[in-house]
């Protein structure tokens, strides 16, 4: 789009601002001087698009790890929400992340996870488990629920959710670390499934 300034000439005439448009052969100086821009601009970016290339690269692969403490864990929950993801899977002790993250703020997490139909798999430890319904492995939850073997023990709660792995603590440290690892996150779902095995 041009401006009314590129097509239209302005003069003064006394007190008056005369307007007249510009001969039509305008039109093509104006389009042959964009084209000119426009392949300067496709020479410098043709010029950097390798080290461009090399950073894209490196920043997407490369991964990420990030640190959470006190209430801010519950960004990681609100992160699962709002990931591509169709199922996230659990490792931990029930009543210790709720006791982290509060009842009421649980309680409407797993609504909205069911309403975003995220189905949950989740490996858990009985002696730690919670009597709410809300929290049992059924269909009507989108969960589906195996116990760890009697010996099993897990202080920390471990989150797997596509190419994600959260551990949260769940005792007086209270603090959540995610890394951002296709790799990871596949190794940690191939440990989940050996335990899954298990599990009853």
């Amino acid at each position: 789009a041009w401006s009314v300034g590129e097509l239209v000439g302005a003069s003064q005439k006394g007190t008056r601002r005369v307007y007249a448009p510009y001969p039509p052969k305008r039109i093509m100086t104006l389009l042959k001087q964009k084209e000119s821009e426009i392949e300067e601009q496709k020479k410098t970016i043709a010029e950097i698009l390798p080290e461009l290339a090399s950073i894209y690269s490196a920043s997407f692969f490369q991964p990420k790890v990030r640190v959470f403490e006190g209430q801010e864990i519950r960004m990681i929950y609100e992160e699962i929400l709002e990931a591509p993801i169709d199922e996230a899977w659990y490792i931990g002790e029930t009543n210790k992340i709720v006791s982290v993250l509060g009842k009421k703020y649980m309680d409407n997490y797993i609504k909205r996870r069911m309403s975003k139909k995220i189905r949950s798999k989740s490996i858990r430890v009985k002696s730690e488990e919670s009597g709410k319904l809300l929290f049992h492995g059924t269909d009507r939850f989108l969960r589906s629920i195996r116990y760890a073997p009697a010996d099993f023990k897990c202080p920390t709660h471990i989150l797997i959710y596509g190419h994600n792995v959260a551990i949260l603590t769940t005792g007086k440290e209270s603090f959540g670390l995610v890394v951002t690892s296709k790799e990871y996150a596949e190794t940690m779902k191939n440990w989940f499934m050996q335990l899954w095995k298990v599990s009853k």
